[in-house]
């Protein structure tokens, strides 16, 4: 049995639970639990960028990914881009008050990229709610990213051989890889089927599949700015994940990916 594993199952159930019960409660309060995610999201993104002594400023990104959630509340998909300019823009006029100084460059592309990366994927879990089933697509995403971890960190732990992507993250394995595709293609299906989503077997299948290479994709996105960062973890939130940022790398973009493959696709 991999080391740890116990600590890690457990958070990751409490994890899912929490999550699953908010994707059915009253949008309001969705909103509200998105907010918190994307600060909690945003100050650990922070602390990476700035690893390097060029920190962004933090109250801006938390104004920004709050703008990104909240411009998604309604579901009308224009005003988010209007909060993408302006998450372009705002760190711009910041630099303009604050004058130019050493690591301006560095801290506007800090400061924008930061809470894009967590505020705009953020945003797509309210646009797919809204959806019809959106309560439902949702599920099938958080269950398809659940079902990537745990199949890479089984088959990896226990089969892992070959490495996936040893410059950035040498605890990663083909095997894993692999692996992590065997237990998503079914467990989207079976998903899939359990809320009557309007999709074909074959669909499901594809979708599942779209959504592990997303997920480990994401993952490894994140290790790529921690390996820059030279840090384990993004954080200590959430015992034997590391930090926020750690635990819902994957899903990030994973639902990004179902909102465009149900109103581009379907």
């Amino acid at each position: 049995m991999p080391a740890g594993i116990g600590t890690r199952a457990w958070t990751s159930i409490a994890v899912v639970g929490v999550a699953v019960g908010l994707v059915y409660a009253p949008s309001h309060l969705l909103t509200i639990f998105l907010l918190a995610l994307g600060f909690v999201g945003v100050m650990e993104m922070y602390a990476l960028l700035g690893s390097g002594g060029v920190r962004p400023p933090l109250p801006l990104g938390l104004g920004l990914v709050a703008l990104l959630v909240l411009s998604a509340a309604n579901a009308d998909i224009s005003l988010l881009d209007v909060g993408v300019f302006l998450a372009g823009a705002a760190p711009l006029v910041w630099g303009i008050i604050q004058g130019p100084r050493p690591g301006g460059i560095q801290a506007w592309a800090f400061a924008s990229a930061g809470a894009l990366y967590v505020g705009w994927p953020l945003a797509h879990f309210q646009l797919l709610r809204f959806l019809p089933q959106g309560a439902d697509w949702l599920i099938l995403a958080i269950g398809c990213t659940w079902a990537t971890d745990t199949g890479a960190y089984l088959c990896g732990s226990l089969f892992g051989r070959r490495k996936l992507a040893p410059r950035i993250s040498p605890g990663k394995t083909v095997e894993g890889s692999v692996g992590a595709a065997i237990l998503t293609a079914p467990v989207g299906v079976l998903l899939g089927k359990l809320t009557g989503l309007p999709v074909s077997v074959g669909g499901l299948v594809l979708l599942a599949l779209l959504l592990t290479l997303a997920a480990q994709t994401g993952d490894l996105a994140e290790s790529y700015l921690k390996r820059l960062a030279a840090v384990k973890d993004s954080g200590t939130l959430l015992p034997g994940h590391g930090g926020l940022l750690d635990r819902i790398d994957g899903l990030l973009w994973a639902v990004v990916v179902t909102y465009y493959f149900v109103v581009v696709v379907l």
